[in-house]
Formats: C-alpha cells, structure tokens, sequence
C-alpha cells in the first residue's frame, strides 16, 4: 500500500512525502523513525499506485542512466557523504523522469531507517536481484564504494555483449526486411498487372507462371488477412511466453538452433562467470551466489542446471559435480573450475573464464556477420530469380511464336 503524508520535523518545518508501508500502522511508525510528527496521512489510491509503476515501466531507464548514477554514487559514498545526502544530491543531477522518480522512492525508504539493499529490492524493474545481493554484501562488508563502482562496469560490460549481438543482426535484418516489403509490394500490385497480360492471350503458362499468379491472386485478396494473422501471431507469442511451460521451451529451442544456439551458450557462459565472480568477491556465499545467477542467466535450461549445483554443494559436493554431465557447460569451463575449487582459487578462475569467453563470442559475432552476409545474398537472388523467371519464361515463349 502507498501512502502520502504531511508532517512537521522537530523544528517545526513542513515536509511531505510518500512512503509505502503494509497499513496504516506501519505508515505511521515509519513517519514517527524519520522524526516526523504526523499531521495528515492517507492512502493512495491503488490505481494511482499502478499508474505510476506503469509509468516506470514503460519508461524504463536505458542501462546508460543506470551506469551513470551509480558511478556517481559510488563517487560521492567514496568521498564520506552521507548515503541519504548523496541520493538526494542524485535527484536534481538525473535526467530520466522515471529513475529521479526510483531514486526519491529509494530516499525516502532509507530516510524511514531501511538498508540502501532493502530499498533497492522494491524496484526489481530497474535493480536486479544481482545489484541487490552485491550491495547487500557491499554493506556487510563496509566496501559500498567498491560494489557500486562493480556494478556500473557489469552493466557496461552487458551492454556491450548485447549491442555486439544485435549490431551482428542490423543488416541482415535490414536486407530480408526490405525483401520483404519489396516482395510484397510486387506480388499485390505489379505482378497482378504482368500476369494479367499473360492470362489474356489463353496460352498454356509454365507451372512457376501458374504458382505465382496464384499466390498474387491470394495476397491481392486477403493482404489485410494476412496482416492481422501475421500480427496476431506476434503478439500471441509474446503473451505466451510468459507461461512457464512456453518460456522454458523456448529457452531450449535457442540454444539448439544452428548458428544462434552456441553464440547464445557462450553468452550464458560468461554471465555466468562474471555475475559469480562479483559475488564471491562482494562475500557472498557459494549457494546464495548461486541461487542470484540462476536468475541473471534469464534461461530456464541454465536455470535448472544451477539449481541442480545447488542441491549438489548443500550436500558437500563439488560445483562441477553436475557441470560434467551437462553440454550446457563446456568442458573447459568444468575443469577450470575445479581447479579453481581445489586451489582456492575460484575467483581468479571465473575472471579468466569469462574474459576467454568473451571474446569466443567477439569471434562467433564476427563469424555470424561473415556466414549470414553470403546466405542472405542467396536468398535475395533466388527470390528475385524466382520471380523474373516465372514472367519473363512465358512472354519468352510468346514472342518466339511470331
């Protein structure tokens, strides 16, 4: 429940603010640890409350935003300022509407006497369950600066695989998006036009001629059919992933798939290393640790496998014991870091882990560019070949007659 209130400080200021709380009770008692003596509190509306999270939502803050107000929190905690005074400092110094909107959410949970990990966690659209583990163990142990600092160079570092990823599928996107539209553009209006030429003069059409016009005749007819099923089927596969079920088979589908499948393996590989890395460094135990990348991975595959290594180190096993029989890990990955475990030297081996393996996906992002720029030319060729073909054979044949 959220609540807005109007009080006075000790000194007889007027402030106001809102706050959330389970019921009133609480709102009051949160009031009362800020110093506050209550004079107005009420609930706000629930639809109010949603609004607002929508809001958020839709304008979620790009990992830019986020990387820039944690290096200046991590400035500003290194430089001794009061976490409550730096926050607020951060309030006038943000750009985005939706993260000055976090960050005063946050100020006013750590100002009712919550941890900065506590507050944190009531925005998992914008702190992962990572970032909220990392700064709880940076508080633990008294190296917030560090942590914070930690986690803008994670972020970056996730953007940077991503925007790797994408930029490899900017062009042949672009190329068979604009084949697309091309196509279309011929079969519903040019190509009707052509064909119909050829059905006048009553001579027999090659079986190419005849599929073509066919397929004209049905897109000219029912284009906006095909639209709205073409876009319904979007959506409904959107919408379905978010059961359990679907989502989990879908993640087992990337990884399988021919060229995208092992780019996508290796990704996982090195969050996972990163992401464990940073938390065994931050001090956090081995299975909480992995209980959080489990989530950071985003794949049900690798979740269950994690989730399996759990069950195997609560029972004093090794990390590796599941790790062997699984080809979601390579087996390099497996015996390093049970090299590691033995030596002591766990973190050490996952930062060599996912710098090796990052740039095993620079090399598969680069290869996928070098694979798909050939294939997508064939396609095109073959497509516009198809195509000249079935109109040019038959009016070929028709001149020959003369």
């Amino acid at each position: 429940m959220r609540f807005r209130y109007r009080a006075r400080t000790k000194a007889g200021k007027s402030v106001k603010g809102v706050l959330d709380a389970t019921n009133r009770a609480d709102a009051e008692e949160a009031i009362t640890r800020r110093g506050y003596l209550a004079a107005e509190l009420r609930e706000e509306a629930a639809f109010l409350a949603k609004f607002q999270d929508f809001l958020i939502e839709i304008q979620r803050p790009r990992t830019r935003d986020i990387v820039v107000f944690l290096r200046q929190f991590s400035v500003m905690v290194a430089a001794k300022m009061p976490i409550v005074q730096a926050l607020r400092s951060l309030v006038y110094q943000t750009v985005h509407p939706s993260l000055r909107v976090v960050i005063l959410d946050i100020v006013k949970d750590v100002e009712s006497g919550r941890k900065l990990s506590e507050a944190l966690s009531t925005h998992p659209r914008v702190f992962s369950a990572f970032a909220v583990h990392i700064v709880r163990a940076g508080e633990t142990s008294g190296r917030l600066e560090d942590v914070l600092s930690y986690l803008a160079d994670q972020a970056e570092r996730d953007e940077e695989l991503r925007s790797k990823v994408r930029g490899a599928m900017v062009y042949p996107a672009f190329i068979l998006g604009g084949l697309g539209i091309v196509s279309f553009i011929m079969m519903t209006f040019v190509v009707p036009r052509l064909t119909g030429v050829l059905q006048e003069t009553g001579a027999e059409l090659p079986v190419m001629t005849k599929a073509l016009i066919a397929v004209s005749g049905f897109l000219s007819a029912w284009w906006w059919v095909m639209l709205i099923v073409l876009v319904g089927a979007i959506v409904g596969f959107r919408l379905s992933l978010r059961t359990p079920a679907i989502a989990a088979g879908w993640d087992e589908v990337k990884l399988r798939m021919p060229i995208f499948g092992p780019i996508a393996r290796e990704v996982a590989v090195v969050r996972f290393a990163q992401s464990f890395d940073m938390l065994l460094r931050g001090g956090v135990d081995i299975v909480p640790g992995l209980e959080v990348v489990g989530d950071v991975l985003g794949n049900a595959a690798y979740r269950r496998l994690i989730d399996e290594t759990i069950h195997e180190e609560k029972d004093g096993n090794s990390i590796t014991t599941v790790f062997k029989d699984s080809t979601l890990m390579p087996s390099m990955v497996t015996q390093l870091l049970a090299v590691g475990e033995e030596t002591g030297q766990l973190t050490e081996v996952l930062e060599k882990l996912s710098k090796h393996h990052e740039r095993l996906v620079e090399q598969r992002v680069r290869n996928l560019v070098t694979t798909i720029e050939p294939l997508v030319m064939i396609i095109l060729g073959v497509a516009v070949g198809v195509m000249v073909a079935a109109i040019i054979m038959p009016m070929y044949n028709l001149t020959s007659q003369f």
